[in-house]
């Protein structure tokens, strides 16, 4: 556990080793099955992380649960936003690509079980 919580001090210096150690003692000691470390991680970041102590091992046997969130980002901002185009209800002409195979975009509305 303090190889991990050197390995973050070193990532992520805004706490020190011990109050990282510290935090992972009193997780564990409080019975907590679930720590928070960061949100908001970059993807180059997740990458180190997932070399560290303890994570390496999976998900299943040393504890690393990522939470993925997918953002949709338009390629040079307003450039390309014309072309790739979007859905809007009030708007009676379908604009760029996703306006144009939206049907086949959009898929089924169905409920899950």
């Amino acid at each position: 556990m303090d190889s991990l919580a050197m390995k973050l001090a070193e990532l992520y210096p805004d706490k020190s080793e011990t109050q990282y150690s510290r935090m992972l003692r009193d997780a564990r000691k409080d019975g907590s099955r679930y720590q928070l470390i960061r949100r908001r991680v970059t993807f180059t970041e997740l990458k180190k992380i997932r070399k560290f102590p303890i994570f390496r091992m999976g998900k299943y046997k040393g504890g690393l649960i990522v939470v993925q969130q997918n953002k949709r980002i338009l390629p040079f901002q307003s450039l390309a936003a014309r072309t790739i185009g979007y859905v809007n209800e009030n708007v009676k002409n379908p604009v760029g690509l996703e306006g144009a195979y939206a049907s086949y975009i959009n898929g089924e509305n169905a409920q899950k079980l």
